[in-house]
């Protein structure tokens, strides 16, 4: 399914497994982030198709409109989204069927991705921050970490903004590599194993979407690496309830690990890093069964 964006301009939407691509052959999709007037198109979408798949972030207050509008309408639908979880209370008309699409395909081209151990003699940084598109939320958040010199000995990438000059950890290689995320992560690995945390700032850290798991959160597990979470809670919620393990959980926290006995917190988190690898390892099939089922549920 092509998907037209303007921060996306070649970005074909994200790759689901065949046997869930197939069960959603021919629905249009659209996306709601940094889109204007997205409950009138989507209404028109799916008045006439009876179908929409939301690829995706999705303002939760945007939503409610959407499925208020909705319910007012005397006819089935269904709606398939990227973050909306199948027990969320939708109208009767409504049938909600969440294809986790960004967390399937950034799992799925990790496969095959050979990750080394990381070794402590190699570490000679605090932390590492890969933010590289411009969102004014993380934006926010990058601001109170330089201002606290918490990235003062750390390797992070930062966007270009007046009065700031963009910032690479690799030079321009992984601007290429945006979103071939198994290429985008063997290409940080070396980088990412020079830092004793990750950072995983996932995109609207203050804002009220439902939960997306990104390669913002994922790369960590993948490349064997301890990571603080710098999220929305339900965010968290969500990578807790696939199991995954949060070694910091929050700025204060982030402080008072560089004065910390670094070689007793790196031995520390051996069994967390191990066990968030073997998950990520494992979500796409978990998630490919799990959508499957709902299919099956729902009957569609």
């Amino acid at each position: 399914m092509s998907i037209n964006h303007p921060h996306l301009p070649k970005h074909s939407g994200w790759s689901l497994p065949k046997v869930i691509a197939d069960k959603i052959k021919g629905v249009q999709g659209m996306y709601w982030y940094g889109m204007f007037n997205v409950v009138e198109d989507s209404l028109d979408i799916i008045k006439k198709d009876g179908a929409l798949r939301i690829v995706e972030h999705i303002d939760i207050e945007t939503w409610k409109e959407f499925m208020s509008r909705l319910a007012q309408l005397k006819k089935q639908f269904v709606v398939y989204t990227d973050c909306v979880p199948d027990t969320y209370k939708s109208p009767k008309n409504v049938t909600l069927i969440n294809l986790h699409s960004v967390s399937l395909d950034v799992s799925s081209t990790y496969r095959g991705q050979v990750v080394p151990e990381q070794n402590y003699d190699d570490i000679e940084y605090d932390y590492f921050l890969p933010y590289m598109r411009h969102d004014p939320y993380r934006e926010t958040i990058f601001s109170i970490l330089k201002s606290k010199e918490i990235l003062s000995n750390s390797l992070y990438s930062c966007p270009a903004i007046p009065g700031r000059r963009a910032k690479f950890i690799e030079g321009n290689k992984a601007k290429a590599s945006r979103f071939n995320h198994r290429e985008l992560s063997k290409l940080l690995q070396p980088y990412i194993h020079k830092c004793l945390c990750y950072i995983s700032l996932e995109n609207g850290p203050l804002q009220n979407f439902f939960p997306i798991a990104s390669d913002k959160s994922l790369m960590a597990f993948k490349n064997k690496i301890p990571s603080a979470w710098l999220m929305h809670d339900n965010k968290a919620q969500l990578l807790r309830s696939w199991g995954f393990k949060c070694a910091v959980k929050s700025i204060p926290e982030m402080i008072k690990l560089k004065s910390e006995n670094r070689k007793k917190w790196f031995d520390q988190q051996r069994k967390l890093v191990e066990t968030n690898y073997a998950l990520v390892d494992q979500l796409p099939d978990r998630l490919t069964d799990k959508i499957m089922k709902r299919f099956s549920d729902t009957k569609i």
